[in-house]
């Protein structure tokens, strides 16, 4: 599909990057690509944004290859969205090793496998949001074991575009606690004996998109238009109501996050998110913002991405701020894409949409070298009819 009504043709022009999760390393930030098969660097002196590599045994043109990024002992781990196995890149050596995961059928896959990981005692947890499982790995022998039953309780329950879990869950002590995006139930996961058990939280209808905990009480994030939820870990509830400025109907929030006394509900389908100062009184905020992520990484650093491709990186412990794009010369991403399609003629062969990455000039240059059916004398809009045609 070629969107041809996305306003004006732009030629020429650096592209963006857009991602999902990013690391900071010794003042790096490493982010795998949104849209395409490339793993970059970002040096936050100079703003410049590098090639670091391409994912092994995946089309230059699959899109969310990996919409998690986890750093440990001087590697990269890529937790797969849509990847078939679970990636890690050494720093050192620039290697890959590829882990293969417990196979799943494609009834289990809709819009996405695994968000995001948590390291925990030399283990590497990652929680299935299609993919039906929690795997643990050995972050040493690369082992993995498989939890499977939190996902059997909830398959009754899941809406065929629903995922089971979204990307924010949060770690207290040893248990892991996810929050569901088809029920008003909470998983708290023990990390040391791999055992589980749930919670129900707020009113049946309620589902949830992400859970955080501030030191005293956890709150959930709504999945749609129900309250936002304080929860004390036991039977004490509290409702927020959301204002009526938010629409009932959609996804409001990518799920929410606790950073400097303060909880941040990064808003996802419109710009509109909400904060909380939780003490002592819940007085609640709105502003601006829709993001493509949002995450605390460590204490006092917060990193997020807006809809428009600002990355804004903040310390609040330095008082230190970052904001630029992410992107690459026009000319050295056409010369990256044509040298992956010499290797694979047909890695362009696929659904692709115009947007900020992709324009209609550089989608048909790139048709034209995994097909080679184009006439150079005629149009864009000739050669895709010519190209359909034949």
């Amino acid at each position: 599909m070629i969107n041809l009504g996305a306003g004006k043709i732009r030629m020429k022009q650096d592209i963006k990057i857009f991602m999902e999760d990013c690391v900071v390393v010794n003042n790096r930030i490493y982010f795998f690509s949104k849209y395409w098969n490339a793993l970059y660097v970002v040096d936050l002196k100079t703003k410049t944004t590098e090639l670091v590599s391409t994912m092994p045994e995946e089309k230059i043109w699959s899109r969310r290859l990996c919409a998690g990024i986890v750093y440990y002992n001087k590697k990269l781990i890529l937790v797969p969205m849509l990847a078939k196995k679970i990636w890690v890149f050494d720093l050192e050596s620039n290697q890959w090793l590829g882990i293969k995961r417990a196979f799943v059928t494609n009834e289990e896959v809709f819009h996405g496998e695994i968000f995001r990981a948590i390291v925990y005692q030399e283990r590497l947890f990652l929680v299935g949001s299609n993919y039906p499982a929690i795997i643990r790995m050995d972050l040493n022998t690369y082992e993995l074991e498989y939890l499977t039953e939190p996902y059997t309780f909830l398959r009754h329950l899941k809406i065929r575009n629903e995922c089971y879990f979204r990307s924010d869950f949060c770690l207290n002590e040893n248990r892991l606690l996810i929050a569901s995006c088809v029920s008003n139930h909470v998983l708290s996961v023990n990390l040391d004996t791999f055992q589980f058990q749930w919670y129900e939280v707020g009113e049946k209808e309620f589902c949830y998109s992400g859970i955080a905990w501030d030191g005293e009480n956890y709150w959930l994030s709504p999945r749609a238009g129900t309250p936002i939820i304080k929860w004390d870990g036991k039977d004490g509830v509290e409702y927020i109501s959301l204002p009526e400025t938010f629409d009932e109907k959609i996804y409001n929030f990518l799920g929410v996050q606790y950073q400097d006394e303060k909880l941040i509900f990064p808003g996802m389908l419109q710009d509109k998110t909400l904060t909380i100062d939780p003490y002592p009184s819940c007085k609640v905020h709105i502003c601006e913002g829709q993001y493509s992520f949002y995450r605390c990484l460590e204490e006092g650093v917060v990193v997020f991405q807006r809809a428009d491709g600002l990355l804004q990186l903040k310390n609040l412990m330095r008082k230190e701020q970052h904001q630029f794009y992410c992107k690459v010369p026009y000319q050295d991403f056409c010369e990256y894409i044509e040298k992956h399609l010499m290797v694979d003629e047909n890695s362009v062969i696929g659904t692709q949409t115009e947007n900020t990455c992709l324009s209609l000039p550089i989608f048909f240059a790139f048709l034209k070298k995994g097909r080679n059916c184009a006439d150079k004398k005629l149009g864009i809009g000739e050669n895709i009819w010519a190209n359909i045609r034949n």
